[in-house]
């Protein structure tokens, strides 16, 4: 005998979730859903554009521990090679030139003088970026270079000595800048956001880039 039944009557049940987006005022996107009966479920939060975020976190990492921890570097090494012991090359300045130097992304230049030095034991060059070190030909000049660098530091025109390192000031304010930007990484580093990746994780990259970024400075100056 058959029985009629009504739909909808069954065991099993369907529960209908509505959800809805909209843009909290940290700039995340908030999903909520509402079940079927007005019960609100916990709301997520995706940042907008993760991918792109987190490249941007990654590269200023990177940044400024490399481009702190390279700058200390350098003003540490020049500080402590400013007084190391040198060797002298005495002869007369035959030729002298100069360099021109630009970049397609700033229209201003620079340049690199140099001069030729007749000495005993054949024709020596030497290069730097102050103009000082430009002398005519014909000049007799006694060069004393770095045996820690091989540049020029001192060049000696008849009785008038020019001195042509770094000036203290200089490397003090080199110093000063490279430590405050590592201060600024890590404070960075401690207040940023971490849903892009681990704050450990940023300090194990920030710290890779710490030492390449000394490394790279050491190489250059050598």
């Amino acid at each position: 005998m058959a029985s009629n039944r009504r739909s909808g009557t069954g065991s099993a049940s369907r529960t209908d979730h509505q959800r809805s987006t909209d843009l909290g005022d940290d700039g995340l996107t908030v999903v909520t859903e509402r079940a079927e009966g007005g019960y609100t479920l916990p709301a997520c939060r995706t940042p907008p554009h993760a991918g792109v975020m987190v490249v941007l976190r990654f590269l200023g990492t990177l940044l400024w521990f490399g481009v702190s921890a390279g700058v200390l570097t350098y003003a540490v090494h020049d500080l402590n090679v400013r007084d190391a012991p040198t060797f002298s090359i005495e002869g007369t300045v035959v030729s002298h030139r100069q360099e021109r130097h630009a970049s397609s992304q700033d229209t201003g230049s620079y340049y690199t003088y140099f001069i030729t030095v007749r000495g005993a034991t054949g024709d020596f060059e030497f290069g730097d970026g102050q103009q000082a070190i430009d002398t005519e030909p014909g000049t007799p000049v006694v060069v004393q270079v770095s045996t820690a660098t091989g540049e020029v530091v001192f060049l000696r025109k008849d009785t008038t000595v020019v001195d042509l390192r770094n000036t203290v000031t200089m490397d003090v304010v080199l110093i000063a800048l490279a430590a405050v930007g590592l201060l600024i990484a890590l404070v960075h580093e401690l207040i940023v956001d971490d849903y892009h990746y681990p704050r450990w994780l940023g300090f194990v990259f920030g710290g890779l880039a710490a030492g390449g970024g000394g490394w790279l400075a050491l190489v250059l100056t050598w």
